[in-house]
């Protein structure tokens, strides 16, 4: 007994010294140096010899995410200490009343058309629209009243500072700015096999799209609706190669916000600055706007998705359930590694 209370008070002022030194924020922001660094040496070197596993920065990065890593350990301590750790609701409930009914039955049967459409083997565009009624249909009975939308309006004006609005401007200005100048280079068109991304995405500018909810798009393997994003930004700025590439830069620059709400909300605003800098800055993923893939779209879906989740399990909003919900089900059609998000979402509860 002696022993364990000796051990938990040991544990207590470990985590108090944590907290009044800031030993977590030191830690995390010698690995953002380390891995910056590293990622500076990757982009220097011209070298087409094997320099092997540590050279090239390599060391750098490996040691910048072993000490952020163990600077997670730290901060997990103040997130048991601090307010804004998130707790998942113990009741969820939504509102039935009669316009409500209408309108829950209506998604049911917009719904229902929609499966047996798609079972008969239906491949019209106009399916999207079936789609968005059903879901219009399931959204209302979640939905607030107009009086309660509007205080939470107000709560969420007052709770976002010109601090939040500058840090992903900024951001997201400097990542397009930077990924656009030399989005048309030949030096990203190395390959070759990203040529039927642009001919499905140009086909639904000219033909409209079809067949929107199956997963055969290009090569029989990538969902056709994760293109759709892509034909619009192309419809806007053009359908050459800079339309195509830049829908991938928006999307990129879209999931920012995402990314810095999710941080601040589980660590407050640095850790959002953190996070959302990491993902801007990221030599890789910037290089890989460029190449005209679908992989790096699937990157909006799921950062709206965990944002939309954690800021639904702090309000324990029944309506931010929903639409969370929707752009974790959006996730299912786009590249297929963005369906990493169920179990991470499913884990975490």
């Amino acid at each position: 007994m002696r022993t364990d209370a000796v051990s938990q008070t040991s544990d207590q002022l470990l985590r108090a010294a944590i907290y009044t030194k800031g030993l977590d924020w030191k830690l995390i922001l010698v690995g953002i140096v380390l891995i910056a660094w590293g990622q500076i040496q990757l982009i220097q070197d011209d070298s087409q010899e094997d320099d092997g596993f540590f050279g090239s920065g390599r060391l750098f990065l490996i040691l910048g995410f072993a000490v952020v890593a163990l600077a997670t350990n730290y901060f997990r301590a103040r997130l048991r200490t601090e307010s804004w750790s998130i707790t998942p609701p113990r009741t969820l409930r939504f509102d039935l009343s009669r316009l409500r009914k209408l309108s829950f039955g209506v998604g049911v049967a917009a719904l229902a058309f929609l499966v047996l459409r798609l079972l008969s083997g239906s491949t019209s565009g106009n399916d999207i629209s079936i789609w968005l009624v059903a879901l219009l249909g399931f959204c209302i009975p979640f939905a607030p009243s107009f009086k309660r939308m509007l205080v939470g309006i107000r709560k969420a004006r007052r709770s976002v500072r010109s601090v939040d609005v500058v840090v992903v401007s900024l951001f997201a200005t400097i990542f397009m700015i930077y990924a656009s100048y030399d989005l048309t280079d030949s030096y990203y068109s190395a390959i070759g096999d990203e040529f039927a991304f642009y001919d499905l995405a140009n086909d639904f500018i000219e033909n409209g799209i079809s067949a929107p909810f199956s997963q055969n798009g290009v090569y029989d393997f990538h969902p056709r609706l994760g293109l759709l994003m892509k034909s619009l930004v192309m419809d806007v700025v053009g359908s050459d190669n800079f339309g195509w590439k830049f829908s991938s830069v928006l999307m990129f620059a879209l999931a920012i916000p995402a990314v810095y709400l999710t941080g601040t909300l589980m660590g407050g605003r640095i850790a959002g600055t953190v996070a959302a800098a990491t993902l801007a800055f990221s030599h890789y993923l910037i290089e890989f706007t460029h190449v005209g893939y679908d992989h790096i779209d699937s990157l909006l879906p799921v950062a709206w998705a965990f944002a939309l989740f954690f800021l639904a399990m702090r309000t324990k909003s029944p309506f931010l359930f929903f639409v969370a919900g929707v752009a974790t089900g959006l996730c299912m059609y786009t590249n297929v590694a963005a369906r990493i998000v169920f179990p991470v979402i499913v884990v975490f509860t």
